[in-house]
């Protein structure tokens, strides 16, 4: 009887499984309205976690046992709106077969930050543009509990295969769209310098979605959802921007010398200029108008609380879309001193 309830209730999770994973994708750029896909539109895909999507990062997280996973490809193909090169995605799940994805021998956090790639050939890519309208590519990383990342390839920077693959289909495609299949954020500064960087169009984080997070990328990318997600961290161009470079991960000791000016605060207050992509940043499908009818003040002392009414509507005429109210407040300054932002 409680296995039967268990299943009943993992069934009813599974909507809002997808609804969570949809609701987290980030769309940080969408030049020329490259996204959502159109009808009649075939795109190809690149890189390996079409097929080895992350679902989640290591640790307790990534041992929570589930009874399926639906990667990218699966959700692109299961999605009746979105047409695939499936002559490209057969030549990756045949390599695949033959180099299959390595979890460091099961253990705990074993697994390597990410992936060797599929080297791609100039014919390859080629025949994929004649055959295609866009491209897909997806980076993928893993990191959690006991494996954070590291200021290295394959972590928090490009390896050398990923920039070929970029440059490689960049090459030839002029519309490309950058999947980051990853669990936390990395370095973005290689948009501002790859060679062919023109060619990229689209940028989203998808994040490591869950179990349903291919069908959510599908939903996204097909425009049957459009993307309302804002980023929870701040990425800045260099690595050595954050305060807190010079100590993470040291096993010692750390000094949090960020003092009171953490994540946000920390830049809004004294390196904006620092910034690629500021907290809160993502866009969507569709435009909203925002204004502030009024607010009032509940309470007296700490026990205050402030009350804002705000007029929001979706002002666009093709798609619906969920939008993120973000408010930001400035103490007055004390003898201690207070950050640009809360």
């Amino acid at each position: 009887m409680q296995t039967k309830m268990i299943s009943l209730a993992q069934e009813k999770l599974i909507p809002i499984s997808r609804q969570l994973a949809c609701e987290g994708i980030v769309l940080l750029e969408n030049r020329n309205a490259v996204l959502p896909i159109k009808k009649g539109e075939k795109i190809s895909l690149f890189g390996r976690c079409q097929v080895n999507t992350y679902r989640s990062g290591t640790g307790s997280g990534g041992a929570v046992n589930v009874h399926y996973a639906v990667n990218a490809l699966e959700g692109l193909r299961s999605n009746p709106t979105i047409d695939i090169n499936e002559e490209l995605a057969a030549v990756y799940e045949e390599w695949i077969k033959v180099n299959p994805f390595d979890d460091g021998g099961g253990g705990w956090a074993a697994e390597p930050w990410f992936q060797q790639e599929m080297p791609l050939n100039t014919e390859l890519v080629e025949q994929a543009a004649k055959n295609s309208d866009k491209a897909l590519i997806f980076i993928g990383r893993t990191a959690g509990e006991d494996q954070d990342n590291a200021d290295a390839p394959g972590s928090y920077r490009l390896t050398e295969q990923e920039e070929a693959m970029i440059t490689g289909v960049t090459a030839q495609f002029d519309k490309v769209i950058v999947i980051l299949n990853i669990t936390n954020i990395m370095d973005m500064s290689w948009l501002n310098t790859i060679d062919n960087k023109e060619s990229i169009q689209a940028v989203i984080y998808s994040w490591a979605a869950g179990m349903e997070g291919g069908h959510a990328l599908a939903d996204v990318i097909s425009g049957n959802v459009s993307p309302s997600g804002r980023m929870c961290d701040t990425v800045a161009y260099q690595l050595s921007d954050y305060p807190s470079s010079a100590y993470f991960g040291r096993k010692d000791y750390n000094c949090y010398v960020e003092d009171i000016y953490v994540g946000y605060r920390y830049f809004e207050t004294f390196k904006p200029q620092a910034v690629q992509y500021e907290f809160g940043a993502g866009l969507s499908y569709t435009e909203f108008s925002r204004e502030l009818q009024s607010y009032s003040i509940e309470g007296t002392g700490i026990e205050r609380i402030l009350h804002l009414d705000f007029s929001l509507q979706n002002i666009g005429e093709e798609y619906t879309s969920k939008e993120v109210l973000q408010v930001y407040c400035e103490a007055p300054q004390g003898h201690l001193g207070k950050p640009v932002e809360y």
